[in-house]
């Protein structure tokens, strides 16, 4: 984004408000921007010009204008033709009091429909037959989500997690006793 889109988002608040992004993380931005860049922290990058940004970003200068320019071409047509982003999100990347960058960086809470476990947490074969000897506990095995995690009750997955990893461990000692 830049500092304009910043601003807006400061004023008027973000597009998305959930518990995931809540609104007063922008009122608080500036201060947690300053406290990365004294801690050396690489994950937010911060720019006064196009040539700078790339720079950082270590990729060619032309190829982020071309992409800026783009993308900006999109949002003065309202419609993202690349990666189909709702109008409402569309809002046009001039630079303007500067860019602010956040990396990106893989991360998951866990699978999200998980490998197919039976009561015993024994994972299951394509033909839903125990394989042997092998069990699975926690969000791996978190079939109760199906496709989506519900960020609304943020930890609702831990009661799962420790019962099933119970249930995994009680069946394996009870087979190695046996």
């Amino acid at each position: 984004m830049d500092r304009e889109i910043l601003q807006q988002y400061q004023q008027q608040g973000p597009d998305i408000v959930d518990i995931v992004h809540p609104a007063d993380g922008f009122q608080v931005l500036e201060k947690e921007i300053t406290k990365a860049a004294e801690n050396h922290y690489d994950a937010i990058i911060t720019a006064d010009s196009v040539p700078e940004l790339a720079d950082k970003l270590k990729i060619p200068v032309e190829k982020l204008q071309q992409t800026l320019t783009e993308y900006n071409q999109m949002c003065a047509h309202g419609k993202d033709t690349l990666f189909y982003k709702s109008a409402k999100f569309l809002h046009p990347l001039t630079g303007k009091g500067g860019f602010l960058v956040g990396k990106y960086y893989q991360g998951a809470y866990g699978t999200v429909g998980g490998v197919r476990i039976n009561s015993n947490c024994e994972v299951l074969n394509d033909q839903q037959q125990p394989i042997v000897g092998l069990y699975s506990a926690g969000t791996d095995a978190n079939t109760i989500y199906a496709d989506s995690y519900n960020f609304t009750l943020p930890g609702n997955s831990m009661g799962f997690a420790i019962n099933s990893g119970r249930i995994a461990g009680s069946e394996i000692a009870r087979k190695l006793k046996n």
